[in-house]
């Protein structure tokens, strides 16, 4: 699992992706966005909330984040949350199980 919060938490994450098919991103919120179109190998942002930036950004924005993410191919998982994460031995995210598959 790789938080963001840096520019080395970022060089960090671009390694761990090297290869990668599928990305999924805890968390829809504005670092979820930003990086989920930037990430290119079929992001998965997930979210306890209804739509992107739910907890930031009014009903009306936060709707048409949503609806440019849904159109670009991003494949949102609103309204779960994660409940399984496991490593592989190399510390990279090997499996991640949302609330309801």
């Amino acid at each position: 699992m790789w938080k963001l919060r840096t520019l080395d938490d970022l060089d960090g994450f671009q390694r761990a992706m090297i290869g990668a098919e599928r990305v999924v991103i805890v968390g829809g919120g504005c670092i979820g966005c930003e990086v989920a179109p930037a990430c290119g190998r079929r992001p998965s942002p997930s979210s306890t909330g209804a739509m992107c930036c739910s907890r930031s950004l009014c009903p009306a924005i936060g709707g048409a984040l949503t609806n440019v993410h849904a159109r670009a191919g991003v494949d949102l998982r609103l309204g779960t949350s994660v409940v399984v994460l496991r490593s592989r031995q190399n510390g990279c995210p090997g499996h991640t199980l949302l609330e309801g598959g």
